[in-house]
């Protein structure tokens, strides 16, 4: 049991990590672009 636990938290820790990574580059992107739309 306690070793199906620590399989489900490894694979939502991966889950939570893409999530945060994809999200960041979004964010990344998204200030790109208010900076490219402050210099017009």
């Amino acid at each position: 049991r306690i070793e199906f636990q620590v399989f489900v938290a490894k694979q939502w820790k991966r889950k939570i990590e893409k999530i945060l990574d994809m999200s960041s580059k979004e964010t990344s992107y998204e200030v790109e672009n208010v900076k490219t739309r402050k210099c017009y």
